[in-house]
């Protein structure tokens, strides 16, 4: 019976579920497939990077874009939000990527540097080993 609701008591129960931060609930209408539950999906993911709600952000970020997920990203460093961040810097281009990387050097946020190292071009990663070396950072050197 539960499976024949139509979608917009599915698309209800998503609302109300991650508003209530009930999981249980949320997780068993998040396996539903259809356009009106799609989109709200992609919406609710970008509430929860957002809001901060890791544990929605980590079932919903599959719903986004490669582009979304760098901007979260982007969004999330600047936030200081570091779980989201780590979940969307999948999403980093190598511009993106590098743009963190120096502003993590600058910062002394290794943490961050270390995320989008796999995310930087070769060139872009032998660049920071390179001031790293100049400016005596020597501890950055196993990073590269």
């Amino acid at each position: 019976m539960i499976d024949e609701a139509g979608d917009e008591t599915w698309t209800s129960i998503l609302e109300q579920s991650y508003e209530n931060g009930e999981m249980e609930y949320f997780a068993m209408v998040n396996d539903k497939k259809d356009s009106k539950i799609e989109v709200k999906k992609r919406e609710l993911a970008r509430r929860a990077a957002r809001d901060g709600k890791t544990e929605f952000f980590a079932i919903l970020s599959s719903e986004l874009t490669e582009e979304e997920l760098g901007a979260y990203a982007l969004e999330a460093y600047e936030g200081e939000n570091m779980e989201i961040f780590y979940m969307a810097a999948t999403g980093l281009n190598s511009q993106q990527a590098d743009l963190i990387a120096e502003q993590a050097y600058e910062a002394d946020r290794t943490e961050y540097i270390f995320a989008v190292i796999p995310r930087m071009s070769e060139e872009q990663r032998s660049a920071l080993r390179e001031r790293a070396k100049k400016d005596g950072r020597d501890e950055l050197g196993y990073l590269f």
